[in-house]
């Protein structure tokens, strides 16, 4: 081929068809769509990360933490109340439940 060329005469491009140049078109608008939208969704989490207020260093738990006098301390009452539960049967829960799904009687002594 490169015999046929003329050495004295400039190259002439072709020029492509507009099926070939929409064709290309094709390709590059949603390549370059998808891009923006990464970098949207990038930029938006930027944005949000940013808006985020600096609180600083966090402080040494060891200073906080100081005993608490039994009189104040509403643990050891919680203690006691849990000693004091009794566990409930089986079947006394199954009949509760049964009363309140079926409505409550009025007249009744049990429960």
């Amino acid at each position: 081929m490169p015999d046929d060329w003329n050495e004295g005469e400039p190259l002439e491009w072709r020029k492509r068809s507009l099926r070939s140049r929409l064709r290309r078109w094709h390709f590059v608008v949603p390549s370059i769509l998808f891009v923006l939208l990464l970098l949207s969704a990038v930029g938006y989490r930027h944005w949000q990360l940013s808006r985020v207020a600096d609180i600083g260093d966090p402080f040494p738990v060891s200073e906080v933490l100081i005993p608490i006098p039994d009189e104040e301390n509403a643990f050891l009452l919680f203690k006691e109340a849990f000693a004091l539960r009794i566990e409930v049967a089986d079947e006394d829960s199954s009949q509760f439940f049964a009363q309140q799904r079926d409505g409550w009687d009025s007249t009744a002594t049990l429960l």
